[in-house]
């Protein structure tokens, strides 16, 4: 039987705690202030990085930087739900970061 995204999670409290903090941005960004926003995808851009997850460390860098770009002009729920994807990508080369990002490009274009 195939690993679902609520076995991953059980198994690894790195995938878990980012999850959590993705799915609570998603559930607030819309009562946050712009600066709030942008300090919470930083928060998990760090958390990325810290933990090697290079394509959630990519992805929340890049909500960052729309968001301090374009403000609520930033189309959040495309990022955060590719972000979600991110957590459970098991290659944390470069490129997987990079496929994700143009996945975001995508949704945007819709």
């Amino acid at each position: 039987m195939a690993n679902t995204w609520n076995d991953q999670i059980a198994y690894d409290p790195i995938r878990a705690e980012m999850r959590s903090r993705i799915e609570e941005l998603w559930r607030e960004f819309r009562k946050m202030k712009i600066p709030d926003i942008v300090r919470r995808a930083e928060m998990l851009r760090s958390l990325g990085d810290k933990h090697g997850f290079e394509p959630v460390r990519q992805i929340a860098g890049s909500l960052a930087e729309a968001i301090e770009r374009d403000g609520r002009g930033a189309i959040i729920p495309a990022y955060l739900q590719t972000l979600l994807e991110a957590v459970y990508c098991d290659s944390q080369e470069p490129d997987a970061g990079e496929r994700f990002l143009a996945s975001v490009q995508v949704r945007l274009a819709g």
